[in-house]
């Protein structure tokens, strides 16, 4: 996922002359986003995701050569995948389920296009984004010194109690050193905390 200081890469597939390029025009006129490819089927859509390495994909379902599901499925099984958002005319469940199924992060009709596009591209790489750090790293980089590290789009207060929360858990631990860092635009928050410490279990018992 791109840094949110980068403008956000898109790709759109949909076989639609006259929708392609009206989504097209919608994507350029948004803060922080700019289209980089436009494709007419799933075929040409997994191609050009493969090539181009989007951030983000706006896929139709009702495609010919390849719908939008099997190329969902496809984009999502590359390795990284960008996010995919379904942006599709059918409002039947049993269509939006089987792209959800098939790896698609977040489905939008197209009338609501207009008033909702923005939200739903920058909360589909939200999405990604808040499970991308999150853990601990056991490795010890230099002296004993471990790191602790956690990321957070949008939520700051969350990522403030899941970082007060591991420090009560560990409270003997000696914190070397705790950086915070943080990148926003208009519409777009990230926050990372990283906690330097010593455990001073390890150290008793290798003494």
């Amino acid at each position: 996922m791109p840094s949110v200081a980068a403008a956000l890469r898109l790709v759109i597939v949909d076989d639609s002359n006259v929708a392609r390029d009206a989504i097209a025009a919608l994507v350029n006129q948004l803060p922080g986003m700019t289209v980089v490819g436009l494709a007419c089927d799933g075929v040409q859509g997994v191609t050009m995701s493969r090539q181009m390495r989007p951030d983000v994909v706006l896929m139709d379902l009702n495609m010919p050569v390849m719908g939008g599901i099997e190329a969902t499925r496809q984009v999502k099984a590359e390795a990284p995948s960008p996010a995919v958002l379904v942006v599709t005319q059918f409002e039947e469940e049993a269509l939006r389920q089987a792209a959800k199924d098939a790896g698609a992060d977040a489905v939008l009709f197209k009338g609501e296009l207009s008033g909702s596009l923005e939200a739903a591209i920058r909360g589909v790489v939200a999405k990604g984004m808040k499970m991308s750090v999150d853990s601990e790293t056991v490795k010890q980089p230099f002296n004993g010194v471990k790191v602790f590290s956690a990321t957070m789009a949008h939520d700051r207060e969350h990522l403030g109690d899941k970082v007060t929360g591991w420090m009560r858990q560990h409270a003997d631990f000696e914190v070397v050193e705790c950086r915070v860092t943080q990148s926003s635009d208009e519409a777009f928050h990230c926050i990372a905390i990283t906690v330097f410490y010593r455990d001073p279990t390890v150290a008793a018992r290798t003494a």
